[in-house]
């Protein structure tokens, strides 16, 4: 991380609930799923080169969680700090568009694995007495049986 990305990131709060969730979560276990079947290395030569499937795992995530269409999800990206450090984004890097994430989204649904990922960060979330209410914004209580943040 350079220091404009670390500046900008020290701009969340705390207690912000994305700073939270990510801290929270055990990326490494999702990023082992995403490997069968999403392979950054892998381009026809023709296009960008691939996004990192745990970018574009929690891009997908956070249009879950804020019920968000891809071009909202990708106009959030481009706007909120916590949305892409969330998703390990820097100043410098181009922000998936609603079509990169919808055809990331239909492969995971292609392959099965959609589902499979929510309900893995669902049970993750669980072991720690968290939940994720979904609606027009996402809201976690990250205070329930631990000290704040």
């Amino acid at each position: 991380m350079n220091f404009e990305d670390w500046t900008l990131a020290n701009r969340i709060p705390a207690n912000n609930m994305l700073k939270g969730l990510s801290d929270l979560i055990d990326w490494n276990a999702l990023e082992a799923d995403l490997q069968k079947l999403y392979r950054h290395d892998i381009t026809d030569g023709d296009g960008h080169t691939p996004y990192e499937g745990l970018v574009m795992l929690k891009a997908m995530l956070l249009g879950h969680w804020y019920n968000l269409s891809d071009s909202k999800l990708e106009e959030a990206l481009r706007v909120r700090i916590d949305f892409f450090v969330f998703c390990g984004l820097s100043l410098s890097d181009p922000v998936p568009d609603s079509t990169t994430l919808s055809r990331f989204r239909d492969r995971l649904k292609e392959f099965k694995c959609y589902d499979e990922l929510l309900k893995a960060v669902d049970a993750q979330l669980d072991s720690k007495g968290l939940m994720i209410k979904k609606g027009d914004g996402a809201v976690a209580n990250l205070s329930i049986g631990r000290p704040p943040l």
